[in-house]
């Protein structure tokens, strides 16, 4: 009997830690690389929603600066680059929300930059080659 209360505590704490699992704000990616400043600049990601997520910030070794979100959605959370920003290679970090807020450094980047790096346009086709025209018999030799 003991044995089954334990492992009947066991289960209903390893559900708890999986429910807790999926409710883990993750983002995936950004709109752009790179960004001005004073930019809009989207995250995509899950779990993003404000009941899970209080905060958004750019880090860069131990330097954090929080950013003014505009839309927050549980899949994306929208938020411009402040204009003080120093140009970098930043990291994104999450606040969560709730009784223990954690700071979560996220695997997504965003370089602020002074000037946007131009694009490269793709090398165009090279024109597609007219069907070769049948040829005209050759003339039969003349005896």
């Amino acid at each position: 009997m003991r044995n089954l209360i334990s492992g009947l505590i066991l289960s209903l704490v390893l559900a708890a830690g999986l429910a807790a699992q999926d409710k883990m704000p993750m983002l995936k990616s950004v709109d752009k690389d790179e960004a001005l400043r004073g930019d809009t600049v989207t995250a995509t990601g899950s779990n993003l929603g404000k009941s899970v997520v209080a905060g958004i910030y750019l880090t860069k070794g131990g330097e954090d600066l929080e950013l003014k979100v505009s839309e927050q959605t549980d899949t994306s959370i929208r938020f411009q680059v402040a204009p003080n920003t120093k140009f970098a290679r930043w990291s994104l970090m999450l606040l969560t929300a709730g009784a223990s807020p954690t700071y979560i450094e996220q695997p997504v980047k965003l370089s602020v930059v002074e000037k946007l790096t131009p694009k490269e346009e793709p090398a165009p086709a090279p024109p597609a080659e007219a069907p070769a025209e049948p040829s005209a018999p050759a003339p039969a030799p003349q005896p």
